[in-house]
């Protein structure tokens, strides 16, 4: 009679239903733990009394209700009934608690609302299981679709009856599976603050999780699989996650973006699912050339946001990692394929123009330096059919000669010279592979330019880019060489001049590296600010190391002994022109403090050197020099180094006397100063 009395104690208790919705947490979380007990040994089933009424109570209480817990206490044991029912529950049997409760009607609404609370505050508790109740759902429950739109012209009196475009789950443009990702969504975004960033986390990893069950999984036993897929990556990726994680923030880390990039990586990997992610990808590459429109600027040029490339590049950047991240060393070309074409297109376009103000020559230095990213990780082939090493060469100092006549001496248009050398540095490395003579074409370019100053940026930039990634000597050409040697013949303090022939250590031949270094020391010889402008900082840049040619020895050392000795000529005179500087201050200052030195401290300053000895003693140490060249003996020097400095005696005082840096007793050397020691 056991049995039967226990089924009499359930109904007269209605199966614990008060329990399980009663104000009390504690007493709600015992109940849920009764029911699982009660539920797992098929209690409810047995003995007489309303079987089919009890049932269809534990099934509401078992499958509903948990979904409705708003407690963080009860969360733990509310899900461990939910799936502990749900993985011992058949839905294809008679006995099934499915037959007494609706999923899609009862269960995924609660389930929805639950997730876009944001679990109520307690996320960390909840959303990790969001992704085992989905597994353990009906097989129809998350696979119903929505009817497909009707075909225009079609007046809603002419849709078929039961056709009225509304889904099963309630939502007249969803599927419950779309409503769940976007209710995990729509979850994240509630927890999207500083004191929930926990709870934010777990509703991402849920959003992500679902998107890809229902995709890789639950499309399976869709009825239409791909049409199933693209109305959940329309949910929940194109509408909501890419236009968020496109957003954010470029210089940091974003868990947003590094999520949908991982998730992106995933679908990507599957060829069978190329075909349902298209309209996925074509929404994110619209997002990203939007985010990157910064509106008309005349002649119907579109003008390059720099913050949103910036975003794009960082989402591009997170493409990229993610690919690796899912096959080490695999293939990924799905990136350029679905991403890169088509940003780099549109920054190509802009690129190719430029406007004389500031302003959008940074937006177009923000053009180049997408487009350089791309290039670098892609190839040139990103850019479209018939683009070439040679043409974006054309093509950047096309717009250097539309930019401000100064050439990239400093401003927007020197970001501008820049981020076209890092792009066109980029063409020539990914084109050399395939073929060599496209750095003859871009080396032509430069040499042919209108802008010289621009074009001496752009080589020197190229330069500098591509030895970070490639050996100098595969670069070395005839008419780079040129391209030096005309710049160094033109002389002058032309900051340009310096930063090519420093940029092109390395990539000029011997021959040409041997007349550079001798004209270095000709112009350091002379001293001249119009001819030798440009040699000092060169040569100091090409001393070290030395050339390994033995016919450029001699060359070299000549140039290190001149840049030695004009090192030693500034010394002497910035010394001169401190002496006499001193000898201002001491005339101008007041002598009190010389009145109120002791007898035996004015004795002392008289065996030192007075200022006017100091000034005779380095003109002379400079007109010798002078006179004898530029190179100077070890002994003049030293002679000028002791006119410079003072020995200090040792002067012990007796014992209560005054100390300071005056009267310590050691023996110190001190230079100079515009007062008594």
């Amino acid at each position: 009679n056991g049995p039967e009395k226990f089924a009499a104690l359930l109904d007269e208790l209605d199966c614990l239903a008060a329990f399980a919705r009663s104000p009390s947490p504690a007493i709600r979380k015992s109940a849920y733990q009764a029911l699982l007990e009660i539920i797992l040994a098929r209690a409810h089933a047995r003995g007489g009394g309303d079987v089919e009424k009890r049932a269809k109570t534990v099934a509401r209480l078992a499958l509903v209700q948990p979904l409705l817990e708003r407690d963080g206490g009860c969360f733990a044991t509310a899900w461990e009934l939910a799936l502990g029912v749900l993985e011992r529950d058949d839905s294809s049997s008679e006995s099934s608690l499915w037959r007494h409760v609706s999923a899609v009607h009862d269960s995924v609404p609660a389930l929805v609302e639950h997730l876009a609370s944001g679990c109520h505050g307690d996320a960390v508790a909840s959303a990790p299981s969001t992704l085992p109740f989905l597994a353990l759902l009906p097989v129809d429950a998350l696979t119903s679709l929505p009817p497909p739109p009707p075909p225009s012209g079609t007046s809603p009196s002419e849709t078929p009856s039961g056709t009225s475009g509304t889904s099963p789950s309630g939502s007249s443009e969803t599927s419950p599976a779309a409503s769940i990702v976007a209710a995990t969504w729509e979850g994240w975004r509630t927890c999207c603050t500083p004191s929930r960033s926990n709870d934010a986390a777990a509703l991402l990893r849920a959003h992500a999780e679902a998107t890809l069950y229902c995709v890789l999984v639950a499309a399976k036993k869709a009825s239409d699989p791909r049409r199933f897929r693209e109305v959940v990556l329309d949910a929940s990726i194109a509408t909501r996650w890419a236009p968020e994680a496109l957003r954010a923030d470029p210089a940091s880390r974003s868990d947003v973006r590094t999520t949908l990039c991982d998730a992106l990586a995933t679908l990507s990997a599957r060829a069978e699912l190329t075909r349902a992610t298209d309209a996925c990808w074509d929404a994110v590459a619209r997002a990203s050339v939007e985010l990157m429109r910064g509106g008309e600027c005349g002649g119907g040029v579109v003008k390059i946001d720099a913050a949103g490339a910036a975003r794009c590049r960082a989402f591009h950047a997170e493409l990229l990692a993610a690919a690796e991240r899912k096959r080490p060393g695999g293939d990924a070309t799905w990136v350029n394929d679905r991403y890169a074409t088509p940003i780099a297109r549109v920054a190509y376009e802009r690129a190719s123009r430029a406007n004389a103000n500031a302003a959008s020559a940074r937006l177009s230095a923000a053009a180049a330096s997408t487009l350089a990213a791309l290039v670098t990780a892609h190839g040139v082939t990103c850019l479209g059919d018939g683009a070439s090493a040679s043409e974006i060469a054309t093509r950047c100092l096309a717009a250097s000669d539309d930019d401000d006549d100064d050439g990239g001496g400093g401003g927007g248009g020197d970001r501008d010279f820049r981020a076209r050398a890092a792009l066109l540095a980029a063409a020539a490395h990914a084109a050399a592979a395939e073929d060599p003579a496209s750095w003859d074409a871009v080396l032509d370019a430069l040499s042919s330019a209108e802008n010289v100053r621009g074009a001496r940026v752009l080589a020197a930039a190229t330069l500098r880019a591509l030895a970070e990634v490639d050996d100098a000597e595969r670069w070395r050409r005839p008419a780079l060489d040129a391209l030096v040697a005309r710049a160094t013949s033109r002389g002058g303090d032309d900051a340009t001049v310096t930063e090519l022939v420093v940029a092109a250590r390395g990539f000029t031949s011997a021959a040409a590296a041997t007349t550079l270094m001798r004209d270095a020391t000709a112009a350091l010889r002379l001293r001249s600010s119009e001819k030798g402008g440009w040699a000092a900082r060169a040569a100091e840049h090409w001393a070290w190391p030395p050339p390994a040619d033995a016919d450029a020895e001699a060359p070299w050392i000549e140039m290190t002994t001149a840049t030695f000795a004009s090192h030693l000529f500034a010394v002497e005179a910035a010394a001169v022109a401190e002496a006499a500087d001193e000898g201002d201050f001491a005339d101008a200052s007041s002598s009190s403090e010389e009145e109120d030195d002791d007898e035996e401290e004015d004795d002392a300053d008289d065996a030192y050197a007075s200022d006017d000895d100091a000034r005779r003693a380095l003109a002379n140490a400079r007109r010798r020099s002078s006179e004898r060249g530029v190179v100077e003996t070890s002994w003049t020097r030293i002679e000028r180094a002791a006119a410079a400095v003072r020995l200090l005696p040792i002067r012990p005082r007796s014992r209560g006397a005054r100390r300071s840096l005056r009267t310590f007793p050691v023996v110190t050397l001190h230079p100079r100063f515009p007062f008594n020691v």
